[in-house]
């Protein structure tokens, strides 16, 4: 009987470390994503899962689980489809991120404003990187998304034409946006100075690359922009303090002349086109400062506006809207209100 139970409970260790070390060969532990598509061969008979750790060598975010769906993959976009860099065969082997909910940008390596304040181009999002993360968030790509792009915090800079957010889909930068902050500080490090504030879209508004309305976030119908400040990248650290660190903002007056003279553009633009392009868009929670008009909520039947402060020459710009449209707990500032009174 005494044999018996030590024979049974050695048959039992054997099976669980036989199995355990089963399990770990299909599981493989990678640095990040860019070594991996750039470096590693992963060979013919692949992991079927991955732990990434992080984006690349020198960003630290945006690392996740992933499961292998095949080789040669075309739907790769290196941040939810990734792909190793082996050469034989069928081609590169190709894994899927898991997960559920919206998709983050820090998965497609996109830099933080706050790294490049004096230049904003220096650490622009790559310019397929906003667009791939809004069609792998699609819940028609089928890999969990719910609709979704985050920013988690992260000011992220669009250099080259618009950020637009897609039929049904949403865009959040994960943070209060609060309002108006004290600008008349001698320390460029403030972090209350615009330029450094997080939770922010920061648009080229002066650029037309590839667009037909410069530097705006477009908002398509049914589609949702909140919790965001939407700021320019000419309100950087170089407009407000000299290369030495000396602030150029002397007085009021001053600080005025700095930011009333390049006010330029739209911040926010309700739809593309066509009014059925924005019906129904819902923008709520921003703060909106340094574009000539703020929202355009042109062609915007049943749009909802609520919870913005907004500092432009047009705070809203509204214009052959349908109806419907519903404003609530708007504060504008700087110097007049646009088009149809509500």
């Amino acid at each position: 009987m005494w044999r018996a139970s030590v024979v049974a409970c050695l048959v039992i260790m054997c099976s669980y470390h036989t199995a355990h070390a089963q399990t770990a060969s299909f599981v493989r532990d990678i640095s990040d994503i860019v070594t991996l598509g750039t470096s590693i061969d992963l060979g013919a008979s692949p992991p079927h899962n991955l732990n990434v750790r992080q984006y690349s060598s020198t960003y630290p975010l945006g690392g996740g689980e992933f499961v292998w769906i095949g080789a040669g993959c075309s739907t790769y976009d290196g941040g939810v489809i990734i792909q190793d860099n082996h050469s034989g065969g069928s081609g590169r082997n190709c894994y899927q991120r898991q997960f559920s909910g919206p998709v983050h940008l820090s998965w497609y390596g996109v830099q933080d404003a706050s790294n490049c304040v004096t230049d904003f181009s220096t650490c622009a999002a790559a310019d397929t990187a906003v667009a791939n993360a809004f069609i792998a968030a699609a819940p028609s790509a089928g890999y969990g998304g719910d609709g979704g792009v985050m920013t988690d915090g992260l000011s992220v800079v669009i250099y080259h034409g618009n950020l637009e957010i897609p039929e049904k889909q949403y865009f959040s930068c994960n943070g209060p946006p609060g309002g108006m902050r004290q600008q008349s500080t001698t320390n460029q490090n403030d972090l209350d100075l615009y330029y450094r504030l997080p939770s922010s879209i920061v648009l080229n508004v002066s650029d037309s690359a590839g667009s037909a309305v410069p530097g705006t976030v477009v908002v398509d119908q049914q589609a949702s922009l909140h919790h965001c400040i939407v700021r320019p990248t000419w309100l950087n650290q170089s407009l407000l303090f000299d290369s030495s660190g000396n602030s150029k903002i002397n007085s009021t007056h001053d600080l005025v002349q700095l930011i009333e003279h390049n006010l330029v553009g739209t911040c926010v633009k309700a739809g593309s086109g066509s009014p059925v392009q924005a019906e129904s868009v819902n923008i709520h929670d921003l703060f909106i400062i340094g574009c000539d008009t703020g929202i355009d909520v042109g062609n915007a039947p049943r749009g909802i506006l609520a919870d913005l402060n907004i500092e432009a020459n047009v705070p809203i710009y509204n214009h052959d809207n349908g109806g419907g449209m519903k404003l609530q707990n708007i504060s504008m500032s700087c110097c007049r209100f646009r088009g149809h009174r509500v």
